[in-house]
């Protein structure tokens, strides 16, 4: 993610309390420290990482 993007995520996460976050794809370093700053977010638990747009979608619709 963008610094903007994280920066409005931090600002909005109390706001939004969303279900379900989709990260597509993250190379391995990026996915280690996302999952650090989730996981002091208290995020950990509804974030999964996804190689692509397709798969990330069908978990969000709940599809898998």
């Amino acid at each position: 993610m963008s610094k903007e993007a994280r920066k409005a995520y931090a600002e909005h996460t109390e706001i939004i309390k969303p279900e379900k976050v989709a990260m597509v794809g993250a190379n391995p370093v990026a996915r280690m420290v996302a999952k650090i700053a989730l996981s002091i977010m208290g995020r950990s638990d509804i974030t999964k990482f996804f190689k692509t747009e397709d798969e990330a979608l069908a978990w969000l619709k709940g599809d898998k």
